[in-house]
């Protein structure tokens, strides 16, 4: 009865004019970017290789925080343009996911620069490996799962 009366012809086409209009413009995450991948893995390779000689030298002059200011320097730069550069990806997102996820590892720069400042020891450098490592690996899985999506879309 309500399809002979021909109100479900005229609202089908109105719906799936509302129901595209709502879903066209809104996505969840960001999209993938190819600089953004290849310069988080350069940073996580200046990164452990900056750690690896820190703790050779952790208990000599040249592991001391005045002979290492240019990397804190250094990655506070190339973090912020990863930042950048994520906040744009992600323009129109529901969520920032990985913009949280580069100033969560900012944060992480930041705590250990300020344990060199103080006294870096053998087992903070180890601890804060260990962090960068997971950050770096969320980092990498999530850009992975964008790259995947993108081919699959």
């Amino acid at each position: 009865m309500f399809i002979k009366s021909g109100r479900l012809k005229i609202m089908l086409p109105i719906l799936a004019i509302v129901i595209a209009h709502c879903t066209i413009g809104v996505r969840f995450v960001g999209q993938y970017d190819e600089i953004l991948d290849n310069s988080t893995t350069e940073l996580q390779q200046y990164t452990n290789s900056y750690l690896s000689g820190l703790k050779r030298n952790v208990d000599s002059p040249e592991g001391s925080y005045e002979n290492n200011k240019n990397f804190y320097a250094d990655v506070a730069g190339m973090v912020g343009i990863l930042i950048t550069r994520s906040e744009i990806s992600e323009e129109g997102t529901k969520k920032s996911t990985l913009t949280d996820m580069f100033n969560d590892l900012q944060l992480l720069y930041g705590d250990l620069e300020n344990s060199h400042k103080r006294d870096l020891s053998l087992k903070i450098i180890g601890s804060m490996q260990g962090a960068f490592d997971r950050s770096f690996g969320a980092i990498t899985r999530y850009l992975l799962c964008l790259k995947w999506h993108r081919k699959t879309s």
